[in-house]
């Protein structure tokens, strides 16, 4: 039987010069001989939202002043959010043989995942200076919700990754299929549009898990209110994230080596 779940967590932070070490490795070996490395994610996002946002200001008759940080901050979010989940799939997969040799805990390799990406959305975050310059530095205020939306997010983030990570070991059908509903999920999400064009059918949006992260995410720094419904939905998401992920864990951690 392996370690409780508490006394993993607790390991894993004891051990996060690991994870933090094979994210950083994952980065460099990715960019090996790269002279911009991941800053070319950085340069390629800006170019496709200055793009989109000149096509979609006309296209939705909006100021490209006003379009292109509210497009901007989207991107970068669901560039994370759809980079990190379709990683997950191979969490286990791609970390087969450290996890044959060492007797690491799960925690790691999940945080590794998450770990990598935090650090590619911090290099797409020098983003927000052309957007400061737009718009002007936010208020402390909505610099410490920023702040807050990436803790919830990590914390939301490891449950949700967990799940994948465990049901991708065992089906092998699941990593298509996270694919195939990102790509439905991003033309449902305010993106690309600002949710008030769906008028009367504005309430779909709350059956949308990506919505609530999206808005803690992306209004701070537009300077607009996030409703405290918005941060209820952000609980209730990860609190049943916890909980099914718990329920899954504790009877399949196991089988996992045997799964990869």
């Amino acid at each position: 039987m392996r370690k409780k779940l508490s006394r993993e967590f607790k390991e894993s932070y004891l051990l996060s010069f690991v994870w933090i070490k094979l994210s950083t490795l994952d980065i460099l070996k990715r960019y090996r001989r790269s002279i911009l490395g991941p800053f070319w994610i950085t340069i390629t996002t800006l170019v496709t939202t200055t793009t989109l946002s000149f096509i979609y200001s006309k296209v939705l008759n909006v100021e490209i002043y006003e379009y292109f940080p509210y497009l901007t901050i989207g991107l970068i979010y669901w560039n994370f959010a759809s980079t990190l989940l379709n990683e997950s799939c191979e969490t286990f997969i791609e970390s087969e043989r450290i996890i044959k040799q060492e007797n690491f805990s799960f925690v790691v390799y999940v945080l590794r995942v998450i770990s990598r990406n935090y650090i590619i959305l911090f290099h797409n975050l020098l983003i927000f200076l052309i957007i400061f310059f737009i718009l002007g530095i936010p208020s402390i205020k909505n610099l410490l919700l920023f702040t807050l939306s990436l803790v919830i997010i990590f914390c939301v983030a490891i449950p949700i990754s967990f799940l994948i990570s465990i049901l991708s070991a065992r089906y092998r059908d699941i990593p298509p299929i996270v694919s195939s509903l990102l790509q439905l999920s991003f033309f449902a999400t305010p993106i690309l549009f600002k949710k008030n064009l769906l008028n009367e059918y504005e309430f779909i949006l709350q059956f949308n898990p990506f919505f609530y992260f999206l808005e803690i995410f992306r209004n701070p720094i537009l300077g607009e209110p996030v409703v405290a419904e918005i941060y209820i939905g952000c609980i209730i998401i990860a609190l049943c994230s916890w909980l099914f992920f718990l329920l899954i864990y504790n009877k399949s951690k196991d089988k996992i080596s045997f799964w990869i």
